[in-house]
């Protein structure tokens, strides 16, 4: 550690501070002895952030799912720097090095969470090093697909932080054109800035845009609830990342029923659960090989054997490889298998 202090974990940190954070990532900087812990923030109200902590999540480049984070973001290094949200404070951990919070009032009022990760000196979860400790230094493919699994081929250096929430309606084309009703003409009575409720067999539109084709089309459940003629809506598919638990199990319960339903109150549920369960968006991704540590042991060659994993990996698990899908069907590959 040179002139810094090496925690008991083996950590080397710069000052061993009793002040209430775990430094040393076992917690042996917070042997206070009789003395009160110097919090860095002192008496601000700094609040946890979870948007904060899965900055630089893991990422599977393929088909871009999130896995477990290699960044210590409960690590401070003994410092107190704040982000105002809103009207409270959240606090920076020292892995991110920009964290930025924007606000646009255009057309329509939103909000963007940006980050941007340390590049040089980060501090890594003692499980991650460990991980990568105990891989061989033979390329054992089975060893380094393990930890790719665990960790991501990738991680995300920056990006915006939020959810996607994506509706697809299954139209019946027959019925469209039996019924003159354009994709035109579906887009006005599925316009969601209207503040409607949607369902698989019809949509309560807002009054301005009652017409006669969305009567046509089973689009109003209220003045046309006996359903007299076929809906141009099918069925409903969701694409939906972030958000609660919670929500994602509702969502798939109601779209999985005889009469598939969402409304925008759904929408709302989803959108105030991102909070607190996030995901990256807009990443810029780095293969995970860029964080194996200078300083470990053989760290050239896992380095090396973890470049050639990556490789490898997406070679064998790519949808390239395989042949085009008869009728319009989507390739998938399972154990290095199109199908």
């Amino acid at each position: 550690c040179g002139n810094d202090f090496q925690c008991e974990s083996g950590r080397c940190v710069k000052q061993l501070l009793c002040n209430g954070d775990n430094d040393c990532g076992d917690y042996s900087d917070e042997t206070c002895d009789e003395e009160e812990p110097k919090p860095p923030c002192r008496n601000i109200d700094v609040e946890p952030s979870e948007l904060v902590r899965t900055s630089g999540d893991g990422i599977n480049i393929l088909g871009m799912k999130t896995r477990r984070n290699v960044f210590d973001n409960d690590y401070y290094n003994g410092l107190c720097d704040r982000i105002r949200d809103t009207k409270s404070y959240v606090r920076k951990p020292w892995n991110v090095a920009a964290f930025v919070y924007q606000t646009r009032a255009d057309k329509s009022f939103s909000t963007e969470t940006y980050f941007q990760m340390r590049t040089r000196g980060p501090v890594l979860t003692s499980t991650f090093l460990e991980d990568i400790k105990s891989l061989p230094t033979q390329y054992e493919k089975g060893e380094y697909y393990s930890l790719l699994e665990m960790y991501g081929t990738h991680y995300t250096v920056s990006g915006t932080l939020g959810g996607k929430y994506e509706l697809v309606y299954v139209l019946d084309s027959a019925t469209m054109k039996s019924l003159e009703i354009t994709s035109s003409d579906v887009e006005d009575c599925l316009n969601y800035k209207a503040g409607l409720n949607v369902t698989g067999g019809g949509v309560n539109v807002n009054p301005n845009l009652k017409g006669q084709k969305c009567k046509k089309g089973g689009f109003e459940t209220e003045t046309n609830p006996q359903g007299n003629s076929k809906p141009v809506v099918e069925n409903i598919i969701s694409f939906v990342d972030g958000g609660s638990i919670e929500f994602l199990t509702t969502l798939k319960e109601k779209l999985n029923s005889k009469n598939p339903q969402v409304d925008v109150r759904d929408y709302v549920e989803w959108a105030s659960s991102l909070q607190d369960n996030p995901v990256v968006i807009k990443p810029k991704l780095s293969p995970i090989s860029t964080l194996v540590p200078t300083d470990i042991k053989d760290a050239y060659i896992k380095r090396t054997n973890l470049e050639r994993a990556i490789d490898d990996y997406i070679n064998e698990n790519h949808v390239c490889k395989c042949q085009p899908c008869q009728n319009g069907g989507t390739v998938i590959v399972i154990d290095g298998e199109c199908i």
